[in-house]
Formats: structure tokens, sequence, C-alpha cells
């Protein structure tokens, strides 16, 4: 990838077409600036090895093709889909985390045309990633196509809602081809929106109630503790010279494994280390006791409509501080 100053001519340069990634790794290297490269003339694009042809599209391309404007196109674009991935985006930026977003799409394509902001904030703390060179729109066949990148991409798959005809099936089947883990949110019965997700787990996915089901399947549970609070004697200083090296074996010994029955409880955070909640979850945690509530009645005694109390709930859920009792709702302080 070119620097800062150069890349509206990367951006002109994908729009030429019979380039192609090799043929664009030779301009690149033989003229240094991809700015040199884009006002070459036709003897020095073929001195870069080009044929006739590629170089001729090039020249052409310069004619109808305009850097700046490229540049201010690829500047607006924003490529987040709808509903829970964009919350799940949301959610991941907001815990300080990383998200990749992996779209369908040419990058300089605006879809959909609801978060601008959020995927200048993926592009910050995070990736965007096509397959697709700049120029291709977003097309429905694409879709599931782009899902086998993100299970492939990923340790495992979380479904949180999808029907038997949700394009999220997709995901679900390129994991499993791909040897990854599956987790699903299980629904009511009555819903058709969760009739995928509940025939899933009714066939061996990993039913997810809250975050820990997943840290626990991934051997995830002790992340972000000191390695040897979690390894005991085990340590290496690699900036010492006569630092003995690890044996492999006592590592893999020392890995924790779904499948310990006596896995301690202090690999999980305490509840004191959850992020403070933000006013909305405040106001629901307020009303909730140790006596179950119907969520109709929190949203009355909280003053929120049903639809920002279903969200939060979710959240609170997620973040171990609430739990689900059938229909209704009870306040945890942590496991």
């Amino acid at each position: 990838m070119p620097d800062m100053n150069d890349i509206k001519y990367w951006v002109a340069l994908n729009r030429v077409p019979q380039l192609g990634p090799v043929r664009f790794k030779r301009l690149e290297a033989h003229f240094g600036l991809l700015e040199h490269a884009w006002n070459a003339g036709l003897a020095q694009l073929r001195a870069a090895g080009l044929d006739e042809r590629p170089a001729q599209e090039i020249l052409a391309a310069r004619a109808r093709v305009d850097p700046d404007a490229e540049m201010e196109r690829l500047e607006k674009a924003e490529w987040i889909g709808r509903g829970i991935d964009g919350i799940a985006h949301r959610a991941t930026l907001d815990a300080g985390g990383r998200t990749i977003a992996v779209v369908a799409n040419g990058l300089d394509m605006v879809y959909p045309g609801e978060h601008t902001e959020l995927a200048r904030q993926i592009q910050a703390h995070g990736a965007v990633v096509s397959e697709y060179p700049l120029g291709v729109r977003p097309d429905a066949k694409g879709f599931p196509r782009r899902n086998r990148l993100i299970s492939g991409m990923s340790l495992g798959s979380l479904v949180v809602e999808a029907a038997e005809g949700s394009g999220a099936r997709w995901t679900v089947y390129h994991a499993l081809e791909q040897d990854r883990e599956v987790f699903c949110v299980p629904g009511s019965i009555f819903s058709p929106a969760s009739s995928f997700t509940n025939r899933m787990i009714q066939e061996g996915a990993k039913l997810v109630s809250n975050h820990r089901d997943v840290l626990e399947e991934l051997n995830l549970g002790a992340l972000g503790q000191p390695v040897a609070a979690r390894q005991g004697e085990l340590s290496f200083d690699p900036t010492k010279p006569d630092a003995a090296k690890p044996d492999p074996a006592t590592l893999n010994s020392a890995k924790p494994r779904s499948s310990d029955s006596e896995r301690p409880e202090s690999v999980y955070p305490p509840a004191a280390s959850v992020e403070p909640p933000d006013p909305e979850e405040a106001a629901i945690l307020q009303h909730i006791g140790g006596e179950p509530l119907h969520i109709d009645d929190l949203g009355r005694k909280a003053g929120l409509p049903i639809t920002s109390v279903s969200c939060v709930l979710t959240m609170l859920e997620l973040k171990g501080m609430v739990k689900q009792v059938g229909c209704c709702i009870t306040f945890e302080l942590g496991r």
C-alpha cells in the first residue's frame, strides 16, 4: 500500500481494466511512486514490463479518471450492514476492541448509507476487507459468498437471530466446512426469526446465554491476565540472552482447556470490573431487585419504550449483569 500522498493514484490505477495485481506490482517496483506510473508515457510503461494493451488502458484511463475525485469518493464510502452487524461493530469499538468488516462490494461503494461515522471508526481501529476490486457494486449474490471470509477469519461464528431463509445460514455452513465453532442464541419457539438458530442448537451448535459461554468454549477465559498468573512457574524473558526457552510440552500442558471440569472461577473478571452502565442501563438496573420483573413492567417503571428496554437488557445480559428467567428478568451481580 502506498503512502497517503500517493494513495489517490493507487485508487485511480485500480480503475484501469486489464491491469491486475501482478502488473500493478510491476509498476510499483519500476516507478516507486504510483504518481509516476500514472503520468508515464507509453514507452515508459512498456519499459516497466507492461504489454501494449494494458499500457494503452492506462493512457486511456487518464482521460476519464480523476484521481482527486476518486479519492473523495473513497473517503465518503461506508460499508457496515444494518441490524446486528452494526450493533456488533459498535459494541466492539465501545469496549476498546478491534473489529473487521468484510464487505461484498468494492471499497469505494456506499452501502448502506447510514453508518458513515461507524465506518470511519472501524478503519481507525480495525480494517475493512473486500475481495472485490473498486467499482463493484453490492449484489445480493455477493453476500452469501462474502460470508465464507467472515467465518474463515474467525475462531467461531455467533448467530443471534436467523430465520430458515436467513443469509446467516451461509456463514454457519461455511464455518462447519472450515472446522470453526458455531454459537447460537436461543429464541422463542414461536418466533420465525429464531427458527434457524434453535434448529442449529438442536443439531449441536453451542447455546449461548452470555459472553462467558463463548470465552469458555474458545479457551479465552484467561485472556488479559498476566502469563505467570495463568501458568504458575512458567516464565520467559526473550530480552535475556541466557534465558531458558520454555518447553513446548510444558506450554501445551499449561493451556486452559474447555473440557477441564475444575477450571478455577478466577479466570473470569469480577463483576466490579464491568464497565459502568450508561444512563439507560442505569435507569433499568435501579428498578431490578431480587424478584423477577416482567419486561413490560420494567419499561413502565424506567419510562423507556419497550424496544429500548429490550436492547438495553440484551447488552446487560452480555455483560453478565442481568439474566432472563422465563419471560421475566432478575438482576445478577456476577458468577
